[in-house]
């Protein structure tokens, strides 16, 4: 299944969280369920930060574990965790081919 996740930083967490970047990518990194994943803001940057993840996972709760152990939400850094399941159109599918 696969699954979009959004993601929200702690207010005046910036300074933390730039010091666990570096981790934080290498976490996506090393887990090849993440198949993407990035900032996301309106016109001006969001003081949030907000993330947009899109992750293969067998359920909701294989994706909650992947995020409670990413460096940022493991440090306290994340205000929330949205988790959706996320169905897109057979035309899609080749953004998602592994070979």
């Amino acid at each position: 299944m696969r699954f979009v996740v959004v993601v929200e930083n702690r207010p005046g967490t910036d300074d933390a969280r730039k010091a666990l970047h570096s981790a934080h990518l290498d976490y996506i990194a090393a887990h090849p369920e993440v198949l993407i994943a990035g900032s996301v803001h309106g016109g001006d940057r969001d003081p949030k930060f907000e993330g947009l993840w899109v992750v293969e996972a067998k359920d909701r709760e294989a994706v909650h574990v992947l995020m409670e152990a990413e460096p940022f939400c493991a440090a306290g850094h994340r205000a929330a965790i949205h988790i959706y399941e996320f169905v897109p159109p057979p035309m899609f599918d080749y953004l998602f081919q592994t070979s």
